[in-house]
């Protein structure tokens, strides 16, 4: 009996939170009306948090283009053991992101992402044996 009083608590509850499931909103003509997105991209991936990138997108009915545009410095330190004063070298390393993105919309949320981007890690004056490089990845 306590089982089936809480199924149908459960099913009570739910119903005030989704009652409304029928009346999902028109994404199209959402999209449609919309002159210009801004925001932050984000995300598990390292470019983007370091670089915390900025989007500007403009969307359509049917397609989104969009730029996506940001960089950060990223500091890393190291200790010599093989020196007697044990001295810490702190490196700065540049992330910068920059995306041209679209989408495809086939219908009211569905779509297909397309676009271009390039990541860039930057670093001058990296000591390596005595030499100096400046490296980008």
């Amino acid at each position: 009996m306590g089982v089936m009083i809480r199924k149908i608590s459960l099913l009570i509850l739910l119903s005030l939170f989704c009652g409304s499931m029928d009346l999902a909103a028109d994404s199209a003509s959402n999209r449609k009306d919309q002159t210009v997105r801004l925001g932050m991209k984000s995300g598990f991936h390292v470019m983007y948090y370091v670089s915390s990138p900025f989007v500007l997108e403009i969307p359509g009915e049917d397609f989104t283009f969009g730029l996506v545009y940001g960089s950060g410095k990223f500091q890393t330190s190291s200790t010599s053991t093989t020196i007697k004063s044990y001295p810490t070298e702190t490196d700065t390393w540049v992330f910068s992101t920059t995306e041209l993105t679209g989408r495809y919309y086939l219908g009211n949320s569905f779509n297909i992402p397309f676009g271009v981007a390039m990541y860039n890690i930057h670093m001058e004056d990296w000591e390596y044996l005595d030499l100096d490089f400046e490296l980008d990845y």
